[in-house]
């Protein structure tokens, strides 16, 4: 049989009080209410709970042992609901594509510290895929650096990321692109987005390793084995000079970072501090 927590609130203050009057101005029920809500209970499982007395009420002997575990249900209750607010208070989902990745591991690398509250929980897909979750809310906030719709979204924008071309000989970025090439590993969402337009652009880039990380496939191009696709931010984190970074002027390449919340959706304060502290971040390193 089902347990009403109301139900059980209602005798606990009832015998606290000594009264049915009591217990039900304390649950905030009327006085008719509460008496068949209780008569209904001891029907319910078949056991008299309260003795009624002139002076008002008592547990009867099945009454007392079902009150010590009525107790310890409630405190079990007000600890389940005090896990739930403690984690809503302090958990954020945060997903991203990958080419934000880098740079929201640096701005957490710098802001974690100034929340102890705050505890993110960052995971890495798509944009399209990030942009669905953020909609329907199993994501809190999103990172994005290709924004095809807006629809249900708010979005507010983040800083430049286009895509770079990071050689150690190539003169140019169509030099870079028909010489051998270092990658991610195939299936991460930044590697198929550059492999289907660089085929669309008619190229068939020579992979001559493919890597799980942006920070591995710079360490292998840094080394002159082939030239890697990096987003602005990456080469910025890893400190590549500037005569190593070469533009791709392509449309595709061109992308800015976004920030994603679902439309309507009211933030809880520490969602509202980590967007706060996100766009501070953005602005200083602008």
């Amino acid at each position: 049989m089902s347990i009403d927590l109301r139900d059980i609130k209602l005798l606990v203050a009832a015998v606290d009080c000594r009264s049915i009057t009591g217990g039900a101005q304390a649950v905030g029920l009327s006085l008719s209410a509460a008496s068949s809500r209780i008569t209904a209970l001891e029907k319910k499982h078949g056991v008299s709970l309260l003795q009624r007395l002139r002076s008002g009420v008592v547990p009867t002997e099945a009454g007392e042992v079902v009150l010590i575990q009525s107790r310890r249900l409630l405190e079990q209750a007000d600890l389940l609901t005090s896990a739930f607010q403690q984690h809503q208070k302090t958990h954020i989902k945060l997903v991203s594509n990958t080419s934000a990745v880098d740079s929201l591991t640096e701005f957490l690398a710098a802001t974690l510290n100034k929340y102890p509250e705050l505890n993110v929980d960052l995971e890495e897909e798509s944009s399209s895929e990030v942009a669905r979750r953020v909609r329907e809310g199993t994501a809190d906030l999103g990172v994005v650096s290709v924004l095809e719709s807006r629809t249900g979204l708010e979005a507010h924008l983040l800083w430049e990321d286009p895509l770079m071309i990071v050689s150690t000989s190539a003169k140019t970025s169509v030099e870079a692109l028909k010489g051998p090439m270092i990658g991610l590993s195939a299936g991460i969402p930044l590697q198929t987005y550059i492999d289907a337009h660089l085929r669309r652009d008619g190229i068939t880039p020579n992979y001559r390793v493919r890597l799980p990380t942006l920070s591995a496939v710079y360490a292998v191009a840094s080394t002159g084995a082939g030239s890697a696709i990096l987003p602005l931010g990456t080469t910025r984190r890893l400190g590549i000079r500037t005569k190593n970074v070469l533009p791709i002027e392509e449309p595709w390449a061109q992308r800015d970072a976004w920030m994603l919340v679902k439309e309507g959706r009211t933030l809880a304060d520490v969602e509202k501090s980590f967007i706060d502290a996100l766009l501070s971040f953005r602005d200083e390193e602008s």
